[in-house]
């Protein structure tokens, strides 16, 4: 099979060439339902989520400029869709935690869920405009810059709204009894 850029597959399949666009998916879609998941936590959900996600994006291929990151672009479709879905559902979503476990007592261990369960229900309780700063920057690993075009703010909001974020989190967890190092 040949191997084609992202550019090329969008360029083929708007040629014609339809079948192209399922190099896309394959390539792309773990990382779609991941973040679809990671802000609506149900599978089943973030499965017709995702699938919706490609179906946009398939019917919007032609408006994909090729000066951007594809992965950007289609991202940014990604997140849009997820907060229509979230704000449709007019209920609270919760968050995919992957913890790594290493070698710890028992008692390190609850120490460690219960500073884990905090955080969690810290970040539950922000608005979707903090939350999902906070899972493209820490959970996705995002630039400043990918995630202003995918939320569609300049990089400056970004950094005041992950300021803001990481301010209430900080403040959540004070308020339940835990000490914060600078």
């Amino acid at each position: 099979m040949i191997e084609y850029d992202d550019k090329e597959c969008v360029r083929l399949c708007l040629q014609g060439e339809t079948e192209t666009y399922s190099i896309l998916v394959e390539r792309y879609e773990k990382q779609v339902f991941n973040i679809v998941y990671q802000m609506i936590h149900n599978y089943e959900n973030a499965q017709d989520v995702t699938q919706s996600i490609f179906i946009k994006v398939y019917e919007k291929l032609d408006s994909y400029k090729p000066k951007y990151k594809f992965f950007s672009w289609l991202y940014r479709i990604a997140v849009n869709e997820t907060l229509n879905y979230i704000q449709r559902e007019k209920k609270n979503v919760e968050l995919k935690w992957e913890v790594s476990s290493e070698e710890h007592s028992p008692l390190e261990d609850c120490e460690e869920e219960d500073e884990k369960k905090c955080l969690h229900e810290a970040i539950e309780s922000m608005s979707i405009m903090y939350k999902s700063v906070i899972i493209l920057k820490y959970f996705l690993q995002l630039s400043y810059e990918d995630i202003a075009y995918i939320l569609d703010i300049s990089e400056k909001k970004v950094k005041s709204r992950l300021f803001t974020a990481r301010t209430k989190l900080r403040d959540y967890l004070i308020d339940k009894g835990y000490s914060i190092h600078a």
